[in-house]
């Protein structure tokens, strides 16, 4: 099915994609250029303080996509595991990276 106008207008605004286990993300473009994003990630990447991971999760998917995200690398028994989460959204950061708008920015 073909997307409307309307839609492929709509969707040029994100970064759209799906990871190796199959969990489907949409990402705002703007959040490249996030201030508060990018001040977590260097904040983290200098102190490797765990809990800003949550933050810059938190950012990047919004509420409903990281409760996707955790739904989606649950076991049956609903445990979370942090390691396929932080997999996941290395993944989706390393797509995004990949982006012609990104790569040349």
């Amino acid at each position: 099915m073909e997307l409307s106008m309307e839609e492929k207008k709509n969707e040029e605004k994100y970064y759209v994609g799906k990871t190796a286990s199959g969990f489907q993300y949409k990402i705002p473009k703007y959040m490249v250029k996030d201030f508060k994003l990018g001040a977590d990630i260097r904040k983290y990447q200098r102190t490797q303080d765990t809990m800003i991971i949550f933050d810059i999760i938190e950012r990047l998917l919004g509420e409903e996509q990281e409760d996707a995200l955790c739904d989606h690398v649950a076991d049956d028994s609903g445990y979370v595991d942090a390691e396929l989460v932080a997999t996941e959204v290395t993944e989706i950061f390393d797509a995004i990276s990949e982006e012609p708008d990104v790569k040349n920015s």
